[in-house]
């Protein structure tokens, strides 16, 4: 074969092993210990270990001898493994395929029979032991599929059920001191030598995919057995044999579901070490919603192309995601989107393609690019090419003309006009990508720019809720005053405008703090400050920590000792001229208008992107939208009297 090199070269190639475990394993066989010193109790372990090895390998060869004898009992079995199945021989025995026969007591007879013990047995997991102290066999009347490590080893195994009744349908030996499910890919023994020369990881659902792939002829597929990946499955893969993984889960709810887990599992995984993707991850879909296992069966010369034609990330978390969204989806519902793909788009290893990922999360989500490169930088997700992109001119905003409707008072903005039939277009929208700027006066707040920066939008957030921590009765308070607001004015009594609610925050993370904020002072069981620890999700510990310091920690945190003498400045300067409690009362109320503002102007720019995308001869939803806006624009209008007033 023209080959060379000793007995470690040999190994190496042969097994597909790292240097490292080819002298591990050669050593082994040869009673040379390769390891440090081990203690008592660790060579007890490797002494139990290599026992329960050995009486795995013994239980596989049981149950394929038995698959594979003149026993008539077992002649429908194999016509399902070869016919329906469509399984080789050779394939049975690549993957020692076996039959658990029907019985109470098979394994456990022949294992003891052995000179194995019954805890020897139970430890494997091959057999279980009932509340009334009776032991018997786990498997029984199930194709027994032998789940391997990487290096060959038997360490479990799954089953298949013949009988339609018996439940579950696939059943896997529980997890022991060889198996453990969450830490194995099913045939990487077999795979990883063709993983590591195509440099590509193709892992689907369950172990009947990956046979069937294997059989088909292409051995880089392994299969993580129905579970979503999990960070010991990828870890196996890369970098050590590839650096582009394939997902082609089953294409039903489970397998979706399944699907988004993992992509997180391997965005956090592969972001550990440098912040950005260290492999390729691309998604496989195969038409008509079938799964592999159907394809590699009916039509196995099609599973290449659909390899190959396997998409981005990008693409297709935007595409399932964005396909829940209802048509009039709201801010808050598209924020919600954005903030689960956010950290996945922007962790690619290449700096373009996750700024080209963002580009396409706002233009499907109908966002500024802009807000999304801000949201993707202070996420600190470390792409050093997210920089802003050059923004456009504001886009002219024309008014639309006046028409006379006496349900609004005659000093509020004029009302918009209604799209008929008969009109040659629909009305102008305001601009592509800016909030309108829609009140006949300006306000008053000198910290509310018409176009505030993401950044300043959060920390006004922060700091109102930061004051509903250690101040719940402002809740209360701020309420009180959007009802003062809107007084006087029939059309908004007992309007959504006239109370202060989560939906206020533009930040996903902040409203949902202040829901659970809200519930946790509506609730008697436990203190406030329990319940939002006993509920809070592990994403929104941090900002939460963030809220109990003082601002000034807060911002010390966010320049990240940048300016720290000018700051030690500005913090003394504060000492000497302290806030009295009606200043600092007045500074927390601005801070809380200005977060009302804000939404005003989103659910503005929110019916602008609704009306510039509804169809042009659907008048009832375009008229539906216009007053929606004028409603808006006369909250917009009326709130902004009260501040004036207020303040």
């Amino acid at each position: 074969c023209a080959e060379g090199g000793d007995i470690f070269n040999f190994a190496m190639k042969k097994q597909g092993w790292s240097f490292t475990e080819a002298m591990t394993e050669l050593g082994r066989l040869a009673g040379v210990e390769t390891r440090a010193e081990r203690s008592v109790e660790q060579r007890k372990e490797d002494a139990k270990k290599d026992r329960l090895r050995g009486l795995l390998k013994t239980a596989s060869d049981f149950y394929h001898r038995h698959l594979l004898s003149d026993d008539i009992s077992v002649l429908p079995v194999r016509e399902y493994v070869l016919l329906k199945r469509g399984f080789t021989m050779e394939t049975l025995v690549k993957f020692q395929i076996g039959y658990a026969p029907v019985g109470w007591n098979n394994m456990l007879e022949a294992l003891t029979d052995l000179g194995y013990s019954v805890d020897e047995v139970r430890d494997s997991g091959l057999v279980s032991t009932n509340d009334k102290g009776n032991t018997y066999d786990r498997f029984r009347n199930r194709l027994m599929i032998p789940i391997r490590d990487e290096r060959g080893n038997v360490t479990g195994f799954g089953a298949r059920a013949l009988d339609p009744n018996d439940s579950p349908k696939y059943l896997n030996s529980p997890q022991s001191l060889l198996f453990d499910k969450s830490k194995t890919l099913f045939a990487l023994d077999v795979a990883k030598a063709a993983i590591r020369e195509q440099d590509t990881a193709v892992i689907v659902e369950g172990y009947m995919d990956a046979i069937q792939a294997h059989q088909a002829g292409y051995g880089n597929v392994v299969a993580q057995m129905g579970t979503a990946m999990t960070e010991a499955q990828l870890n196996l893969i890369v970098p050590r044999y590839a650096h582009k993984v394939i997902l082609a889960l089953d294409a039903d709810a489970a397998g979706q579901n399944a699907m988004r887990r993992s992509l997180e599992v391997a965005r956090q995984t592969l972001t550990a070490q440098s912040g950005q993707m260290s492999a390729e991850i691309r998604i496989m879909q195969i038409e008509d919603a079938k799964d592999p296992d159907d394809i590699l069966r009916e039509t196995p010369q099609l599973w290449q192309t659909y390899v190959d034609n396997a998409i981005p990330v990008a693409d297709f978390v935007i595409a399932l995601e964005t396909s829940t969204l209802p048509p009039n989806a709201s801010v808050q519902e598209r924020q919600a989107v954005a903030a689960r793909l956010i950290p996945l788009l922007a962790s690619a290893q290449d700096n373009i393609y996750a700024r080209n990922n963002l580009q396409k999360l706002a233009r499907e989500l109908r966002f500024d690019e802009t807000d999304i490169f801000d949201w993707a930088t202070r996420v600190q997700v470390p792409v050093t090419s997210l920089s802003k992109p050059v923004t456009r001119p504001i886009a002219a905003v024309v008014a639309p003309p006046p028409l006379a409707i006496k349900s609004f008072n005659d000093d509020m903005p004029p009302p918009i006009e209604e799209f008929t039939s008969n009109s040659e277009e629909p009305p102008p929208y305001f601009g592509e990508d800016v909030a309108p700027i829609v009140s006949v006066r300006k306000p008053s707040l000198a910290a509310t720019p018409a176009m505030q920066s993401r950044h300043q939008s959060r920390a006004a957030e922060m700091a109102c809720l930061r004051e509903l921590v250690h101040d719940f009765d402002f809740y209360y308070e701020v309420s009180r005053k959007f009802r003062e607001l809107f007084t006087g004015n029939d059309n908004f009594r007992n309007h959504r405008w006239t109370e202060f609610t989560p939906d206020d925050f533009g930040e996903t993370d902040l409203r949902l703090l202040l829901t659970m904020l809200v519930k946790a002072h509506h609730q008697d069981e436990m203190q406030p400050s329990d319940y939002i620890y006993q509920q809070l999700d592990a994403s929104l510990y941090e900002t939460w920590e963030r809220l109990l310091w003082d601002e000034y920690s807060d911002v010390h945190g966010t320049i990240q000792g940048r300016m720290k003498p000018e700051m030690d400045d500005i913090l003394k300067q504060q000492e000497r001229t302290p806030m009295t409690i009606r200043e600092r009362h007045m500074l927390n109320l601005r801070r809380v208008l200005d977060v009302r503002d804000k939404r005003l102007r989103r659910e503005l720019l929110e019916l602008n992107f609704l009306l510039k995308d509804a169809p042009k001869d659907d008048k009832e939803t375009i008229n539906k939208l216009l007053r929606s806006m004028q409603e808006t624009m006369n909250a917009q209008f009326v709130f902004q009297q009260g501040i004036e007033k207020t303040l």
